[in-house]
């Protein structure tokens, strides 16, 4: 009787199966789960030694009046060669930082690095890959004390991430089935080299024009020149119609008093509801305008054409009655800046240029996009 009870009371071979497949299943689920904690530490470290380094660049701009400047490809600022030895030499040896940081997943010629480029003593920019997140985080010199995710570097690092994306090189599709071309500004972000709405870089002032948007407005067949027009408001952020709406209301806007939404272009620089620039693009802040327009050379209408951006003299579109104004002799470009209940633009026009101009939503004005980017 005492064997017969011993027996039954022990193990079967399927009972000892499952008990191992428990055990193996949970010590699964706990690697798991350790693994993904130490990627997002690992993160979390990546956005302090950012945050850091964004610091020390600050502290050396302050002292030097520019930035460290790298070639075109930028730099890792890890990689022991000749390629940043200047900028770690010139970081070290001046106070600005004890030691370089290290991605704790650095491998030489690896993708787990942090990126730094600076094409101008004026604008950087500094990347690092994520492992918990999809993507990158990035930040520059006007996004305050910001680190920001991204899908994809807002440049490309010398082939490194970017999915391919050279700016320069690579095309961008738009709404309409138009196709852009990208340009490096003078302040080392990717911008579309021609308007909205235009097919090719400008060849003179007077040409390549695009389309004239509201602001706030999405890609909805208003910014057409020769849409339909209507002088009835909008009540909503989507108007509903392809009708350029004319306002003589105080305030001179698209949209009726007490309905606006300053949101609708994604000020400050990323996206926005009623965003008209192509995915992973958005309309410039009018930090961003003020940065590149200080380098036109001479501050006029000229200086914008002769940058690498070749800012034609596209007018406007009235908020009156729809009439196209001053083509040949303004440039009106919005930002995505609100100001009160009005919006700031870049104007410029043969004797000067004035990056935070500010006038009525209603206006019919040029749209350039440049590259998300956290500002």
């Amino acid at each position: 009787m005492k064997s017969k009870r011993k027996n039954s009371e022990a193990f079967t071979l399927i009972e000892l199966l499952v008990v191992v497949a428990i055990i193996g299943i949970l010590s699964a689920m706990i690697f798991v789960s350790m693994t993904s904690a130490q990627a997002t530490a690992r993160d979390g470290r990546r956005q302090s030694e950012l945050s850091q380094t964004k610091k020390a660049l600050q502290s050396y701009y302050l002292q030097n009046g520019g930035y460290p400047a790298t070639g075109a490809d930028g730099i890792s600022l890890e990689a022991d060669s000749d390629t940043n030895g200047t900028f770690t030499q010139t970081m070290k040896s001046g106070g600005y930082m004890s030691i370089i940081p290290r991605d704790p997943k650095y491998t030489s010629g690896g993708e787990y690095t942090y990126k730094y480029i600076a094409t101008t003593t004026e604008a950087y920019i500094l990347c690092a890959k994520t492992e918990a997140g999809a993507g990158y985080i990035c930040t520059d010199q006007t996004s305050g004390g910001g680190i920001t995710q991204v899908a994809e570097p807002p440049v490309d690092f010398g082939g490194w991430g970017g999915g391919g994306f050279t700016c320069g090189v690579s095309t961008v599709a738009g709404a309409g089935g138009i196709d852009y071309g990208t340009v490096v500004g003078p302040d080392g972000k990717c911008w579309l080299a021609w308007n909205l709405g235009a097919t090719h870089v400008a060849a003179n002032n007077s040409d390549a024009y695009g389309y004239y948007y509201q602001w706030g407005r999405p890609t909805d067949g208003h910014q057409i020149e020769n849409s339909g027009t209507t002088g009835t408001l909008s009540t909503l952020d989507i108007p509903g119609h392809s009708n350029f709406i004319t306002s003589t209301v105080a305030n001179f806007d698209w949209k009726t008093n007490g309905t606006k939404n300053n949101a609708l272009w994604g000020d400050p620089g990323i996206g926005g509801s009623n965003n008209p620039c192509p995915t992973g693009w958005h309309v410039p802040t009018s930090t961003e305008w003020a940065t590149v327009a200080g380098y036109f050379s001479p501050q006029t209408s000229v200086g914008a054409f002769n940058s690498v951006l070749k800012l034609p003299l596209a007018g406007n579109r009235s908020r009156i009655g729809a009439a196209l104004n001053d083509r040949g002799s303004y440039g009106y470009y919005w930002s995505s800046s609100p100001s009160g209940s009005n919006a700031l633009y870049l104007l410029f026009y043969s004797g000067g240029v004035h990056p935070a101009s500010v006038n009525g939503r209603a206006y019919g004005f040029s749209v350039r996009c440049v590259k998300d980017l956290p500002i």
